[in-house]
């Protein structure tokens, strides 16, 4: 009992209907505050496997832009990274036959405010189509983009490569083959065509696409596509975009976009020392032609080059893959008739 004769106060405890409303309150704050969060919304294409980025800041694009003429052709610029640390060890008659994929015509073109960051652009490749000669299999070395900006800018960009999912007539892109460094690029104002090295090992053996992927935000106006002058008639299902909403086919409204790879096959190659010269001494003799005789007509074993990259017979002159008396004649003609050897020795390595 206290002095005055009252008992010693108690904290009242608040009853069951109290302790609801407070943890109804605390529930409505924290979805209040957790929908509030930003949304992340990549492209579609990469899932889990590309950086998280902040929500972009565009709505949904229609594919209705136009395009105006390009002030001057792009320049070449190199993404600065560390080079490869991997050797390579070709068998013997082997050799590395570098190519690239562009398919486009000359860079002549460009958007207007279109690109606005968090995006990806793909450009579909086939090696056979752009001039190598049995690529497959194709190690892509490179990516290859062309963009104009109208003001200094920094441009976080990524190489991609990424599998055909479509069909011949219809190119798609489908699942990521190869992801590579992401590079922070900066770019004066002007048109530029950026090299980003994968840095990495990326072997495809069939067709596939190149992509450039944008993970960040960027200004309005500041950067945009470049492209070829085919306003008229661009290739359908070769150049897409995927701003988190699904692939879009830029054709319906852009002429081709310059995006393409580079890379290098691995193929046989034909390289001949002694071709129609069998005493490969330089000179066309009498003992050169003593030498096809020997092999056409008395039963001699023909006299392989010195380099085993030569498909045929230094005695073989035509390259029909025998020697014969067609050969014998031909040998004659440049030994003793005065005849030119660029005449009469067919090129073993056209």
């Amino acid at each position: 009992m206290a002095a005055s004769g009252l008992p010693s106060p108690r904290w009242a405890r608040p009853g069951p209907s109290i302790v609801l409303i407070i943890l109804v309150g605390v529930f409505l704050l924290t979805v209040t505050v957790w929908s509030a969060q930003p949304t992340q919304k990549r492209p579609s294409f990469f899932g889990a496997q590309m950086p998280k980025a902040a929500a972009p800041s565009h709505p949904s694009r229609d594919l209705t832009v136009h395009v105006r003429p390009l002030a001057s052709p792009p320049r070449r610029l190199r993404a600065t990274s560390k080079a490869p640390t991997a050797t390579r060890v070709l068998a013997a008659g082997m050799d590395i036959d570098t190519c690239d994929g562009y398919w486009q015509g000359a860079p002549e073109m460009r958007s207007v405010g279109w690109i606005l960051g968090q995006e990806v652009y793909a450009s579909y490749q086939d090696p056979t189509e752009t001039g190598c000669v049995n690529p497959y299999p194709f190690t892509i070395t490179d990516v290859f983009w062309a963009v104009v900006v109208d003001y200094d800018i920094s441009l976080a960009l990524q190489p991609v490569i990424a599998s055909n999912a479509g069909t011949p007539e219809c190119p798609y892109p489908g699942i990521l083959l190869c992801l590579g460094e992401a590079s922070t690029i900066d770019l004066p104002a002007g048109a530029w065509l950026v090299q980003l090295p994968l840095n990495m090992s990326c072997s495809v053996n069939e067709t596939f696409f190149a992509c450039v992927y944008l993970p960040d935000v960027v200004p309005s106006y500041t950067a945009d596509l470049i492209f070829d002058a085919d306003t008229l008639n661009p290739a359908a299902c070769r150049s897409y975009t995927d701003w988190g909403e699904g692939w879009q086919d830029l054709s319906v409204a852009f002429p081709n976009m310059v995006l393409f790879s580079m890379g290098e096959t691995t193929a046989p190659v034909c390289a001949c020392r002694c071709h129609g010269d069998p005493q490969c001494d330089g000179l066309a003799s009498v003992a050169d032609v003593v030498q096809c005789v020997n092999v056409a007509f008395r039963g001699s074993t023909p006299i392989a080059d010195s380099l085993v990259q030569c498909p045929y017979p230094t005695t073989d002159l035509n390259c029909d893959g025998n020697t014969t008396l067609s050969d014998v004649v031909l040998m004659v003609n440049v030994a003793f008739r005065g005849g030119s050897a660029s005449a009469n020795i067919t090129n073993p390595c056209p």
